[in-house]
């Protein structure tokens, strides 16, 4: 009886064993059915890692620097004027018979503009050509008779003296009667005409303004501590928004020996080149090339950044951004001359910049160059 009680102690305790590992064998595969697999770190398709800490590359467009010519200069505004341009008055007083130009028409010096009534004038020029056409033949005729002897030195003396006031009056009535010519002074264009037909001419009124549009100038005024660097015939570059041309040539013609002491500048005249659309009152910029370094490494000025008083540039070298700082000589509106720290080969960062520093991996997605 006791073996019995034995035998069956131990087949329960078995039994019991063998549903808490069926039991605990049916838990641990509900939780794997419920909890998600642990997914491996991902890879960029660039091979680097896009956890923290990890290869991540940074996307950049470069470029390489190139050779050329790069001018320093000093850069002003001005409006475009004539070197040669007049206005017109008149040298008598009278009403406008007529009038033969009209604005935009081109004339030359000694052309004539316009006409007053002169009948009056011309009368009184005929009767000094006849005082003067007698007084000449009586002082042949006394000159004559002086070499007989047969009138007196003082007859003949007054002879004389009547002959030279005659010429004296037909030369004035000539110049009055000239007078009511009015003509250019200059060769040019007229731009302006205030006079008409019947207009009372007064020798104080403007009636025309000649322009010499061949010969046009611009004044500017450089700051006293530019205007050493300045020299007559340096070369001017002339841009105007308003021409199709966009840019032309010019060059400095004169240079004011002295400096106003108001505004602390001197005033340069600058020659303008011949550009289709250029007249008077037209606005420009000028840029007076003071030196020019040709053959010299140039780069994008969106390549360089500023640390302080320092210009540093990140050069991409076997995948990896460089930090190096360079020494700038002249500079344009996108280029800049670059005198000390990298080569021609350096490929230059110019876009992509943010979070980039000295060792980081980069990808670069673009190349590019600057203009010439």
């Amino acid at each position: 009886m006791k073996r019995s009680g034995k035998r069956d102690l131990l087949v329960r305790l078995t039994v019991v064993w063998v549903i808490s590992a069926v039991c605990a064998f049916a838990l641990s595969c509900g939780r794997a059915q419920d909890e998600p697999a642990t997914e491996a770190p991902a890879v960029d398709s660039s091979g680097g890692s896009s956890e923290a800490g990890g290869l991540e590359l940074i996307p950049v467009h470069v470029a390489l620097p190139l050779k050329g010519e790069i001018s320093s200069y000093i850069q002003s505004s001005t409006t475009v004027a004539a070197e040669s341009e007049a206005d017109v008055y008149s040298k008598a007083i009278g009403i406008c018979k007529s009038v033969a130009v009209e604005e935009g028409d081109r004339v030359r010096a000694g052309d004539l503009l316009a006409l007053l009534e002169d009948e009056d004038v011309q009368i009184a020029a005929q009767q000094a050509g006849l005082r003067h056409k007698k007084a000449s033949e009586d002082s042949q005729r006394a000159e004559q008779m002086a070499a007989e002897e047969l009138i007196s030195a003082k007859a003949f003396e007054e002879a004389k003296f009547a002959l030279e006031l005659a010429e004296a009056d037909l030369k004035l009535a000539k110049r009055r009667l000239e007078n009511t010519r009015i003509r250019s002074p200059v060769d040019g264009v007229i731009t302006e005409r205030m006079l008409k037909p019947a207009d009372l001419v007064a020798t104080t009124s403007k009636l025309f303004k000649v322009v010499d549009l061949q010969s046009l100038t611009a004044v500017v005024h450089v700051p006293e501590r530019e205007a050493g660097f300045v020299r007559t015939g340096q070369r001017v570059e002339v841009m105007a928004d308003s021409l199709s041309a966009g840019s032309f040539s010019g060059r400095v013609k004169r240079i004011s020996p002295v400096v106003d002491p108001r505004s602390g500048t001197v005033k340069v005249t600058i020659e303008l080149g011949h550009a289709e659309g250029l007249k008077p009152g037209l606005f420009i910029r000028t840029r007076i090339v003071t030196d020019t370094h040709e053959g010299t490494l140039l780069i994008p000025k969106a390549a360089i950044l500023l640390e302080g008083d320092e210009q540093k540039v990140f050069v991409v070298r076997e995948g990896i951004a460089e930090e190096i700082f360079i020494r700038a000589g002249y500079s344009e509106a996108e280029k800049v001359e670059v005198l000390h720290g990298i080569g021609p080969e350096d490929q230059l960062v110019v876009l992509g910049h943010l979070g980039l520093k000295s060792g980081s991996r980069v990808k670069i997605v673009d190349r590019g160059g600057i203009s010439d």
